[in-house]
């Protein structure tokens, strides 16, 4: 099964809920806050093979923070994310 970023954002908010998150965003920051953080510690004190393992198991977890906050206010975060890209690209060019 393929999923868009958009696809993925909402099921990211369904689980969420699912798994009783609350709609308050300050919970949500929180949570991203504190996966940021991990994923910091990670890039600080490891390196080589491990330092990839662990980031590959955090990552998701911030992405997933992402989507959640992304849906919770309504923000259709493919879309913004592609312009993004879209303007850094074009910032570039001479």
């Amino acid at each position: 099964m393929s999923y868009t970023m958009r696809d993925a954002q909402h099921v990211c908010w369904k689980t969420y809920r699912k798994l009783g998150g609350s709609q308050d965003s300050p919970s949500a920051v929180s949570s991203l806050l504190e996966d940021v953080s991990k994923v910091s510690g990670i890039i600080k004190e490891e390196s080589g093979e491990k330092a990839k393992q662990d980031l590959a198991t955090k990552l998701p977890d911030v992405l997933y923070d992402v989507f959640v906050l992304a849906e919770q206010f309504g923000i259709n975060i493919e879309e913004v994310f592609l312009q993004s890209v879209n303007d850094r690209i074009l910032s570039t060019l001479p």
